[in-house]
């Protein structure tokens, strides 16, 4: 390390005083380590069928995995969604007990023909709604269910139950009198013994095939979660679907161990463990609350006829369930005895719930919301994390807060400009808005801090920063301009051009680059690029056009505006020059004008959407990559000397500069200094 020092000090230029070069310098060093540092204590994989990010399942993992890795630094956990690992859905059980995988979202139904038993977790009609399905959680019935599973090889870690609907491909379909003659997916033997018995022919087969057998022509209707429905896409393959209303289906998908796994962890990871389960669920069963309208609202969109299940048919239902699944179930075993007669006595001991007839779910009068907040933000519905990470916060908010209430305004939807969006949060015009601070520096050049080319190496360093001076010194500066920031939303990103592969600053001479900060661009001039200054949202059109050779922005913005349409070329990897804050702010008017318990609430949620953030961001880099060398771009990872020559050239312009800005500034940035450096560097 001291070896390390010296040489980087000794080729400083004369920028900064000595102090200050020795610990600009540093930074060197600790490029170095993470250019070298390639190990992993505990490497634990999560796989599972379904679509990154868009799924709630895929969601909820990422959150069990943060809290994971945040209790236990030496564990890694990596998620593999659409059975990236090449291990088929129906045989991911099978690949637990082989020791292929560690962990899986799996639906315990699709194993139902090797362990009978396990169609507890998808008997029809049994639980009636996912509320009920919660009140199963710490009763007899849950610690019958899990010694159960523990003796078949596997740990059940979460408890997420799914409710879900009926779709059909042309068949108009209704109560149980109307699938006669039809092909039905259902998903478990006992849904398929009632179908049998209706005279439809039961198909097996995992959700994900549900679309393209409807397409074929081979498969006339189906049973699934709304999360499927809507994830894999069923909706542009159906004409009629029963959404809502009384639910059949209510399907256990839990996140589960390999048990061999599992009793290898000490108590105290089983803990952690179990803590981070505890607060995936938590999101889960709030995720929840929401499928079923948006189930409804998609297909009506793709322009199927929707309507909720009757009252009179789902009665109909329970009385096929009854004289054929469930006797059936119950006299398969004396397990499959024991669960059914706890999972009944468990509904009978729990607290009293809405009877079968009470379908709304729409709150009481004195209920309505007092505060009405609208949060404005440039970027996609649902594909970009940003947006998804401020649903999480309005969700968690929204669970703890009956008398708030959001609405997320994406792509600019209120007619704000990105840019202009500072100046309506200081004006009380707009409540809240996930700003780019960058946009904001020739008003405050201080919040440049939070962009410096070079000063934020990686997603795991500036995830250590929470809680300390440098933060708490650019909300101070908020604070004095008019904002105030609940979550900190870092993400990391890279070079993409149209016509050059980009390397070390001497590549760039010549080319027109969005940088998206001044500092940046003060950078980028002096490597010979021509600056071209617009926010990220303009970086597709201008690209298409011609008007810019290239750009400088997060991973995630370049996938969700599918700029990967014009790139050649593209840059990624740690450590890097580019990382940039997001912060989820919100007017300061507005923040002065919340209760203590509310702010406390405020801050609670903008916790749980940081660390579902920090998550998504581990896959966006994996994620950029897939998406452009698809497009047929070609990947450049930043050697050393590529990330040492952008680094010099930083100090030498963007941070020389910002320091000159103020006193402030320059107590500021040798302030982050120290503390990166104390963060970063292994003990």
């Amino acid at each position: 390390m001291d070896v390390f020092r010296r040489t980087f000090i000794e080729t400083m230029g004369s920028a900064m005083s000595t102090r200050k070069c020795w610990r600009l310098s540093a930074l060197f060093v600790v490029a170095a380590i993470l250019f070298a540092s390639a190990a992993v204590a505990g490497q634990l994989r999560i796989t599972h069928q379904w679509a990154p990010e868009v799924d709630a399942r895929d969601r909820a993992a990422r959150i069990f995995a943060v809290e994971v890795e945040r209790r236990l630094p030496q564990t890694k956990i990596s998620i593999h969604p659409q059975s990236s690992l090449g291990i088929k859905p129906l045989e991911q059980y099978q690949a637990m007990l082989d020791g292929r995988i560690e962990m899986s979202i799996f639906p315990m139904f699709y194993i139902a023909t090797q362990i009978p038993e396990l169609s507890i977790t998808l008997l029809p009609g049994v639980p009636a709604t996912t509320e009920q399905a919660q009140l199963l959680k710490g009763s007899a019935f849950h610690k019958h269910f899990q010694e159960f599973c523990e003796s078949k090889g596997i740990h059940v870690l979460t408890w997420w139950w799914l409710a879900g609907g009926i779709v059909s491909h042309a068949v108009e379909i209704g109560g149980p009198n109307t699938y006669r003659g039809l092909t039905v997916r259902s998903g478990d033997p006992n849904f398929d013994l009632m179908f049998e018995a209706l005279g439809a022919t039961p198909e097996i087969m995992p959700s994900t095939e549900i679309g393209p057998s409807m397409q074929k022509g081979t498969l006339d209707a189906a049973l699934a979660s709304f999360e499927s429905l809507i994830s894999l896409r069923i909706f542009e393959h159906a004409k009629f679907a029963i959404l809502g209303g009384n639910a059949i289906y209510v399907s256990l998908h839990p996140l589960m161990i390999s048990a061999k796994v599992w009793n290898t962890l000490s108590d105290a990871e089983k803990k952690a463990f179990e803590e981070a389960a505890e607060l995936a669920d938590a999101d889960f069963e709030l995720s929840q609350r929401d499928a079923e309208r948006l189930a409804v609202t998609t297909f009506r969109e793709a322009g199927a006829t929707v309507r909720p299940m009757k009252f009179d048919e789902y009665e109909d239902w329970l009385h096929v369930a009854n004289a054929t699944s469930w006797r059936s179930y119950r006299d398969s075993s004396d397990a499959a005895r024991l669960l059914f007669d706890s999972m009944l006595q468990s509904f009978v001991n729990s607290p009293p719930t809405a009877s079968k007839g009470e379908t709304s779910r729409e709150p009481p009068v004195d209920a309505a919301p007092t505060k009405q907040i609208r949060i404005s933000h440039q970027w996609p519905a649902e594909t970009d994390a940003r947006d998804r990470a401020a649903r999480i916060f309005v969700k968690e908010v929204e669970a703890r807060l009956p008398g708030v209430s959001f609405q997320i305004q994406p792509e600019l939807a209120l007619n704000i400009g990105a840019a202009e969006q500072f100046d309506a949060l200081q004006s009380g015009e707009l409540d809240m808005s996930v700003y780019v601070l960058a946009y904001a520096v020739k008003k405050v050049p201080e919040f440049s801090l939070a962009y410096l080319p070079g000063l934020y190496p990686s997603v795991e360093i500036v995830r250590t920063l929470k809680g300390s001076k440098i933060l708490d010194q650019v909300q101070a500066v908020a604070n004095a301009n008019g904002i105030h920031i609940l979550a900190w939303w870092w993400v990391p990103g890279g070079f993409v051009t149209r016509n050059r592969e980009v390397g070390g600053p001497e590549t760039v001479k010549g080319l027109r680059l969005r940088g998206g900060d001044p500092m940046f661009d003060l950078m980028l001039k002096k490597a010979g690029a021509i600056p071209v200054a617009l926010p990220s949202n303009e970086i597709y059109a201008a690209m298409q056009s011609g008007k810019l050779d290239g750009a400088l922005t997060s991973y995630e913005t370049f996938v969700s505006t599918k700029i990967y349409e014009h790139a050649k070329f593209f840059t990624a990897g740690s450590p890097g020059i580019w990382m940039f804050l997001n912060a989820l702010a919100i007017s300061r008017s507005v923040w002065n004008g919340l209760s203590d318990i509310e702010k406390k609430v405020f801050e609670q949620a903008a916790d749980i959407s940081e660390d579902y953030f920090a998550e998504t961001q581990r896959d966006a880099e994996k994620r950029f990559i897939e998406a452009f060398t698809r497009a047929g771009a070609k990947y450049h990872a930043f050697t050393f000397e590529n990330y040492v020559a952008w680094l010099r050239l930083a100090q030498e312009t963007a941070w020389k500069e910002y320091i000159a800005i103020s006193p402030k500034a320059e107590s500021m940035l040798t302030e982050s200094v120290a503390t990166i450096l104390d963060r970063a560097t292994p003990r």
